[in-house]
């Protein structure tokens, strides 16, 4: 398997933008592949990579508990999948990929157990059903977005306040 693992004289996260650091991790190319990046000094590991992780971390769940077969209703798993060559478990879509996400989002992000299992509660509970799925995931879309929005505008303010404090001094 090509789970990245952080090396062992290092308790910090990986260094992604080293040269010799980004042949060791497919991670890169598998983000540059699915976010349509090209060159070498784009940043592996920041907020979007995170949210892409996260978005097919969701959509191998929801594969998994719904029963769903065909890789073009889960376009970023299924693009997971190919990259990282993850097998099907149990002629079942979605567990493999979700265990080995899971490993993945730990390892470099440090994600807590609690995150994945509230995702997996939250799936089971909403989405009994095929139409479900798509209000699920629109829904999940809008939250992310009015989040990061949010989150910014927060940064955003706290640097302004910041800067007006400091040209006081």
């Amino acid at each position: 398997m090509h789970i990245l693992l952080q090396s062992q004289d290092s308790p910090t996260k990986p260094d992604l933008t080293k040269e010799s650091n980004l042949q060791k991790h497919p991670f890169r190319h598998f983000i540059q592949k699915l976010l349509g990046k090209k060159g070498s000094e784009e940043n592996t590991g920041g907020m979007q990579d995170y949210m892409t992780l996260v978005r097919v971390y969701f959509q191998a769940s929801i594969a998994a508990n719904v029963g769903i077969t065909n890789l073009a209703m889960v376009p970023d798993l299924r693009v997971f999948k190919s990259s990282f060559h993850v097998p099907t478990v149990n002629n079942k879509l979605g567990i493999g990929e979700k265990k080995y996400c899971q490993k993945m989002m730990q390892e470099i992000y440090g994600v807590d157990d609690n995150f994945f299992k509230e995702i997996d509660q939250s799936i089971r509970k909403s989405c009994r059903k095929m139409q479900d799925v798509q209000i699920y995931l629109l829904q999940f879309q809008n939250f992310t977005q009015d989040l990061m929005m949010l989150t910014g505008n927060l940064m955003n303010s706290l640097i302004d306040s910041l800067s007006s404090v400091s040209s006081r001094m």
